[in-house]
């Protein structure tokens, strides 16, 4: 019996060892993040970062003071009719308006040049393409004037240009309008009240404003005029408006601006030719065998050159002085019906002493032919 009780004493006591291990027993202990020792982070390079590059100082743009040449200058004809003066501005490559310009009347002398082999050329038809430059102290600008007759329900067409030196870039007909605070719904109703009502059976289609010339506080602005008509066939004439006498006038047989107030050339303009003698403006004897000198000369060297349906064409471009002479600018080029190609120009003298090429790239002369 005693050693029963002395067991079962035993046994109470090892569970109460038990219970009280449990009780004890914590959960294992976490550490603290801030005691972990973490690896260094890498070494930066010691090698500095290149310097952002720094964008290069643009060079500002050097202004430009264009003058006025003539590309193509041609007067004769059977009649003394045909009248070609294409002008273009002497500063290219730095202004793009100037240049789409430029661009303009070279396509401009093209069709001419092309016009000269046409079958209407060869039937009596003729050219009068006249240009108006002014150059003042502010502004370098030209109108130019071109028809082709005969011809029927037109008047021709207009182009211009103006560079304004002071502010270096080119004059838009938008400034114009601003400048003179004029708009185009004004201008519609002042024309009809000068000009008048069209005729029966005409509709005033559009006014076109093409080309303007600026003068001291006044401006001269012209403009194409399109009727539809309902009678006849469809027309167009040229007016210009002047801001100082608020009037349209129509420029059928007017020359475009007061002589007075245009440029002088050593080729005198058609504008400046009623004072002017012959000899002056190239219809002389002269230039045609200057024209037959060097037709002799480029001829052997043009044999096989030209494609078919091509054939020479010769453009008077006026006179200059060359090594002392006087001489005549002579174009060269291959024309077809549709289509132009320049190939060189030309100073031959006037004595037909000597004959010179030109470098269309340099502008140099150099003496081909000396007699």
């Amino acid at each position: 019996m005693k050693k029963k009780i002395a067991v079962l004493a035993l046994l109470l006591l090892f569970c109460a060892g038990l219970a009280g291990c449990e009780k004890n027993a914590q959960p294992p202990k976490q550490e603290d993040s801030s005691d972990v020792l973490l690896p260094p982070p890498p070494e930066e390079s010691q090698d500095p970062e290149p310097p952002a590059p720094q964008d290069e100082e643009e060079e500002e743009p050097q202004p430009v003071y264009p003058q006025i040449k003539l590309l193509v200058q041609e007067y004769g004809g059977e009649n003394g009719d045909t009248v070609v003066e294409i002008p273009v501005f002497s500063v290219g490559g730095k202004q793009e308006e100037l240049d789409a310009f430029n661009r303009q009347m070279q396509d401009m002398a093209n069709e001419y040049a092309a016009f000269q082999q046409s079958e209407s050329h060869a039937g009596g038809a003729w050219a009068d393409i006249k240009a108006y430059p002014r150059t003042g102290e502010r502004y370098v600008q030209v109108v130019v004037k071109k028809i082709y007759y005969p011809t029927y329900g037109t008047q021709g067409e207009l182009f211009g240009m103006c560079f304004d030196m002071e502010e270096q870039k080119a004059v838009t007909m938008g400034d114009v309008f601003t400048q003179f605070g004029l708009s185009e719904a004004g201008l519609k109703q002042r024309f009809l009240e000068t000009v008048g009502e069209p005729y029966e059976g005409d509709q005033l289609e559009k006014i076109e404003y093409s080309a303007f010339l600026l003068g001291e506080g006044s401006a001269a602005i012209y403009c194409r005029v399109f009727y539809t008509s309902t009678l006849t066939d469809n027309r167009d004439e040229l007016y210009c408006y002047s801001t100082e006498t608020n009037t349209f006038t129509n420029l059928r047989d007017e020359v475009l601006a007061d002589p007075d107030t245009l440029d002088d050339f050593d080729t005198p303009l058609r504008y400046d030719q009623e004072t002017a003698t012959p000899e002056s403006y190239g219809i002389t004897d002269h230039y045609m065998e200057a024209k037959e000198l060097l037709m002799q000369y480029v001829q052997e060297e043009m044999e096989g050159q030209l494609a078919e349906g091509q054939t020479l064409t010769f453009m008077n471009n006026g006179t200059l002085i060359v090594d002392g002479v006087s001489c005549y600018m002579i174009n060269l080029g291959a024309a077809t019906e549709t289509s132009y190609t320049p190939l060189g120009s030309f100073a031959v003298a006037e004595d037909l002493s000597c004959l010179y090429e030109v470098d269309p790239m340099t502008g140099e002369f150099t003496k081909r032919l000396d007699r």
